[in-house]
Parts: C-alpha cells; sequence; structure tokens
C-alpha cells in the first residue's frame, strides 16, 4: 500500500496495491479492495465497500450506502449521496440512508461545456 496522507487510525480495510493520494479521508468500516488509486481531497464514508481495481479522481465523495464494484471510474467532483431528503433539523440515521450500488466496470463522469459569448 502506497499513502501520502496523514491520517488518524482508524478501523477500515485497504488492499494491497492501493494508493491513497493527499488529504483523503477514510471513514470507520470503509473497505477499499486492491489496486485501487484515490486522487487527493477524495472523502470516503463509514461502511463504504469499493472492489478492486477503482479509480477514484480528485474531490470524489463517497457517503455511506455506496458500493462500488470492481473497475469502476469515477471522475473528477462525482459525489454521492444517501439521502434524497435532507434535512439540517431532522437528521436521518444510518439505517434510513439509501443504497447505491455501480455495477463492474462503469465510468461516471460529467463534461460540461461552457461558452460565453459577450455581445
Amino acid at each position: 500500500m502506497f499513502m501520502k496522507v496523514a491520517m488518524s487510525m482508524r478501523m477500515f480495510l485497504i488492499g494491497d496495491g492501493t494508493k491513497i493520494w493527499y488529504f483523503c479521508h477514510i471513514q470507520s468500516g470503509a473497505r477499499i479492495g486492491r489496486n485501487c488509486s484515490m486522487g487527493q481531497n477524495v472523502n470516503i464514508s463509514n461502511n463504504v465497500i469499493i472492489g478492486d481495481n477503482c479509480r477514484i479522481q480528485n474531490n470524489v465523495s463517497v457517503y455511506e450506502g455506496v458500493i462500488l464494484e470492481e473497475g469502476v471510474f469515477c471522475g473528477p467532483s462525482c459525489v454521492f449521496t444517501n439521502d434524497l431528503t435532507p434535512r439540517a433539523c431532522f437528521p436521518k440515521s444510518h439505517d434510513n440512508y439509501g443504497k447505491t450500488i455501480v455495477g463492474k466496470g462503469q465510468v461516471l463522469e460529467l463534461m460540461l461545456l461552457l461558452f460565453v459569448v459577450i455581445i
């Protein structure tokens, strides 16, 4: 395992050959497979499961309830949510979070082209 990140000791599993870059946050109960790559500033929440050979680019947030199967690619700044109706005053417990499973080999990325026209 190659890590370029300062972390406090928490209970999580990281597979052999996985690379984790600067400013990543991996929370308790997370399981990350072998030969994965986490770009800088990635957040992996409690109890997330990430399969082998996944690539997670910079600034991605993967929240509790998400399972990434083998070989998933998450492009820069992807954000997964586990609560479709979040409320600050009435937070839900993790038992009420939605589940998201991303199948083997899927690619998640957003291509946005912005054209500015000055008249």
